[in-house]
């Protein structure tokens, strides 16, 4: 993860414009391929370069990217009760 601020400014501004980048696996075919793409997670979903209907996998859990009143949003991908039990035997 790397983080930008802006040198002799006063905290406040410091944080103004921080861009956060993050390296994730996404997916735009429901999950059958996967590439790496660096991300912004420093402000607003929007600007983050992700896009309606990719999956996203942070942390070892999978969000769907859908769009929302107010913009892009990430909603958590539930397993299902079969998907659950084949973790369990492994």
């Amino acid at each position: 993860m790397e983080v930008q601020t802006h040198g002799d400014q006063g905290y406040d501004e410091s944080f103004t414009g921080v861009s956060t980048q993050l390296e994730v696996k996404v997916s735009m075919d429901d999950g059958e391929t996967w590439n790496w793409r660096r991300i912004n997670m420093g402000g607003e979903l929007d600007d983050s370069g992700l896009e309606v209907g990719e999956i996203v996998q942070l942390q070892g859990e999978k969000y769907r990217v859908s769009a929302g009143d107010e913009g892009l949003r990430i909603e958590p991908i539930r397993k299902s009760v079969t998907e659950k039990k084949k973790a369990r035997r492994r």
